[in-house]
């Protein structure tokens, strides 16, 4: 745009974007890309300011203001003359939009360039809008062909492609098509025909109609390409319109018919059917009363609980059905507390030896006061219950001057969790504590199984029976027959044996396997065997424990280790962009040369030469003498005739000789058009904008010219005028002599 043009804006969207006139809105968003190309360098990596990147480059608040000023000096927003607060909220509404515009458009602008040069290696012509970017291009190249710059493309492109359905509105969006789809649906009801998007929503009929429905002008019903490879989920829409209407569905603000068809969730700042410059508050206006609520929040994080605790729900009853799979007990809904069915010949259940104490616990492995875990078995899963610390298990620890029973150990409580308070203790406190919750931060016993160290292995099975146990009774198949009502368990029928082949010779371990797995088909269930636990390895052994001889060899390994001989450092490489880095540091220009005045500054201060210093009076020079001078007379002997007579006339002997007598002063240099404004002497003393001003004035002076003609126009002044300067104003400005209010004039414009 012209310097001088100026546009008015008369209206402006709820969101900040101007709509008419038309034309203006439009030149309004080209001159946000305007503005953005001529000031921002196309080196500015991110417009907002990145997290915990240090040394990114950005677009600065301060920039930003720059920009707005530069792009609404050519624009005029309405005003609204009974509500001064009004209207700055609409400014600052437009200016969010251009400023949004303007990170659109430059990134745009930089994608061209990559697309333009980088990729085809081609060097641009820096002319016109490429002018001022110059200085940046190295910088720009430097970054579109790092690691980071290819790695940010690619996983642009990979979110790109995850993109389902895709609009075919046009440059124009949904602001050029709505009037097309609503001439459309006027045509149809003219003609008698009702469009099936009748009383439909807004967001559901636009989304659709976007991403590539029609219209049938015969039946008013929507045509669909079904062949493409992404068809809309029409169906899908439609039946969740019918759920609504029925109450099946209940749409809450952004969770409306349209979001259950897609089936993914809407996106915070736009809305899908509407625009991407349509934010929600706008977008849901029937919502508006509950934006940015606490009830909606609370209701958000209810219900996000209440799914956890299904999902929970959902996996327990599968790992369940998992288990009695596994068991040949069929889909159950308990689990059996025992391992192992009962023994037909005892009334004592075998699995009650699953609850017998391990010998071996991680807590045993603990020599110091550890932060640890509180859990309860539910069914056969673990919760958390507190976190609290684990103290040693010692063998001559006492609770309370009584012995610790097996499998518990001492623990103290920091935190509860909620809902655990009124869990019974197994082992009541020292002041007969009933509940966790009555603990508070005191020390309990707990089971030692349940005490869980954060990132320690799982919890190792029960240990295998020793050697010395009794072998397991002798399968009897008319007792199980008898007793067992399993089916598995019945006999097989009488079989001719075959003749055995002998089997391939193996290995020890797996014929150890296989004879163990062997000799338990008949009498126990198959179970899944938990994995070995990874056993910490012990602490080294600690100083004031070691013996005399143990602590010397330590110390002579440590003294031998200290004085080793030590490797060479490495030769110390740079890569090329340090390197690049260290000679532009090198070369970089001292603050003195930066700092430097420029011609004009420096001819000012030559012109006006510095005052001398007034120095010290010397002797005889003070303006108060204390005494009055010495004189030395001299006698008359020896002196000629000629000093005589200056003695007795009261004069120099250099004046009589000529010396010095005063000689009159030389004539001022005066102005004569075409002479030199200044002796020939002082012209070589002139700075250089001086000498080439007044090599100017030579020059013109031989064409005849008189006079030099400044244009003032609007930007220095108020109004357009015009200031005559005289050449011999010229000679005034070199003697600093009598300066012309023209001339003056001209130096405060």
């Amino acid at each position: 745009m012209a310097a001088d043009a100026h546009l008015p804006i008369e209206v402006v969207s709820p969101e900040g974007k101007p709509l008419l006139p038309k034309a203006n809105a439009i030149k309004f968003v080209h001159q946000c890309g305007v503005v953005v190309r001529d000031l921002v360098p196309i080196s500015t990596r991110e417009w907002n300011k990145p997290k915990g990147s240090e040394g990114v480059s950005y677009v600065d608040d301060r920039l930003k203001g720059v920009l707005w000023d530069k792009l609404i000096a050519h624009f005029t927003l309405p005003i609204f003359d009974d509500d001064e607060a009004r209207t700055n909220a609409m400014r600052e509404k437009v200016k969010h939009f251009a400023l949004k515009k303007m990170a659109e458009q430059f990134n745009k602008y930089k994608n061209r360039l990559h697309k333009a040069y980088v990729k085809d290696k081609k060097v641009p012509k820096f002319e016109g809008t490429l002018e001022k970017q110059r200085a940046h291009w190295d910088s720009f190249l430097e970054y579109k062909n790092s690691e980071i710059a290819k790695q940010r493309s690619e996983k642009n492109k990979e979110n790109a492609a995850k993109k389902k359905y895709h609009h075919k509105l046009g440059p124009g969006g949904y602001g050029s098509a709505e009037p097309k789809w609503a001439k459309a649906e006027a045509e149809l009801r003219k003609k008698g025909v009702t469009p099936s998007t009748e009383a439909w929503p807004t967001r559901a009929r636009n989304w659709l109609l976007g991403h590539g429905a029609k219209y049938d002008m015969e039946t008013g019903e929507l045509q669909i390409d079904e062949k493409a490879k992404n068809p809309v989920p029409h169906k899908e829409i439609v039946e969740a319109i019918s759920e609504a209407r029925e109450g099946k569905f209940i749409p809450d603000r952004e969770n409306d018919e349209l979001t259950k068809a897609l089936g993914n969730p809407e996106k915070s700042g736009r809305t899908r059917g509407l625009g991407p410059d349509v934010p929600w508050i706008i977008g849901f206006p029937e919502q508006r009363e509950t934006y940015r609520r606490r009830e909606r929040a609370k209701k958000r994080k209810e219900q996000a609980e209440e799914d956890r605790i299904q999902k929970l729900e959902r996996q327990n009853k599968e790992i369940l059905a998992i288990l009695d799979e596994l068991r040949g007990q069929g889909a159950t809904h308990h689990v059996q507390q025992d391992s192992q069915r009962r023994s037909s010949v005892a009334s004592t259940g075998v699995g009650a030896a699953g609850e017998a104490p391990m010998d071996r616990y991680p807590v045993d492995n603990i020599r110091e006061k550890t932060p640890c875990e509180l859990h309860v078995p539910v069914r056969n899963l673990s919760f958390k219950a507190a976190d609290g610390y684990a103290l040693t298990c010692e063998s001559t620890a006492l609770w309370h001057c009584n012995k610790i029973p097996d499998g518990y150990g001492r623990v103290g409580v920091d935190e509860i969790l909620p809902g655990y308070d009124s869990l019974e203790l197994d082992i009541p406190g020292a002041e007969d504590e009933r509940t966790l919750g009555e603990v508070g931060s005191g020390i309990i016993l707990w089971k030692k199984k349940y005490i869980v160290f954060p990132g320690s292995p799982p919890r190792p099975p029960p240990s295998p029976p020793s050697r010395d146990s009794p072998p397991p009774s002798p399968h009897n198949e008319e007792r199980d027959e008898h007793h067992s009502a399993s089916p598995r368990t019945s006999p097989r029928p009488h079989q001719a044996t075959p003749e055995p082949t002998p089997p391939p010779p193996p290995t020890k371990p797996q014929g150890e396997k296989r004879k163990r797995t062997d000799s338990s088909m008949g009498s126990s269930r198959k179970t899944r065997e938990e994995p070995l636990p990874r056993v910490q390895p012990p602490l080294p052994k600690r100083a004031y424990d070691k013996t005399d001889e143990e602590l010397k060899a330590s110390v002579d390994a440590d003294v031998q280790i200290h004085f080793a001989p030590k490797k060479p450092e490495p030769k110390q490489t740079f890569s090329a962009k340090e390197k690049k880095w260290a000679k532009a540091f090198i070369e970089h220009p001292s603050q003195i040369e930066i700092n430097r005045p420029d011609d004009y500054v420096r001819c000012l201060r030559r012109v006006k030469a510095p005052r001398r210093k007034k120095g010290v009076a010397q002797l005889g020079e003070q303006s108060k003498q204390s005494i009055s001078p010495l004189k030395v007379l001299p006698t008359d002997q020896g002196l000629t005739a000629e000093e005589k007579f200056c003695i007795e006339a009261g004069i120099t002997l250099s004046q009589v000789r000529g010396g010095d007598i005063p000689v009159e002063n030389q004539l001022a240099w005066t102005w004569e058009y075409g002479k030199s404004l200044l002796p020939p002497d002082d012209i070589a003393h002139l700075p250089t904008q001086m000498r080439k001003l007044h090599e100017w004035y030579l020059e013109v002076t031989k064409e005849g010219r008189k006079m030099i003609l400044v244009k003032v126009t609007e930007e220095h002044f108020i109004g357009k005028d015009q200031v005559q300067i005289y050449l011999e104003e010229l000679y005034m400005l070199y003697k600093l002599d009598a300066l012309d209010l023209s001339l003056v004039s001209t130096y405060c414009l």
